[in-house]
């Protein structure tokens, strides 16, 4: 269990610091192995329901290669704070 909780962790450490444009192209619907467990990456699209997103659900959840259970989910939300149609809009 604490082997899923670190790589979960060490997903969304990823997830968190990765350009948020390129988030759901590069990272929705993969998956992590690593010893005898997967990671498997959600990236959901929140606000606006059209055009460019400013901001998404992250999840990541971890079981036993080849399992069915999760051990471990993480879910977390991501803003955009540079899209001007965000309500995090901290730019000029």
């Amino acid at each position: 269990t604490m082997a899923a909780h670190n790589l979960a962790r060490r997903v969304m450490e990823e997830l968190l610091n990765a350009p948020f444009v390129d988030l759901i192209t590069n990272y929705d619907n993969t998956q992590v192995v690593q010893d005898g467990l997967d990671a498997n990456i959600k990236v959901e699209r929140v606000l606006p329901a059209t055009g460019t997103a400013s901001l998404l659900r992250l999840q990541v959840a971890v079981r036993v290669s080849g399992g069915s259970r999760d051990l471990v989910k993480l879910v977390t939300l991501r803003a955009n704070r540079r899209a001007p149609n965000s309500a995090w809009f901290t730019g000029p």
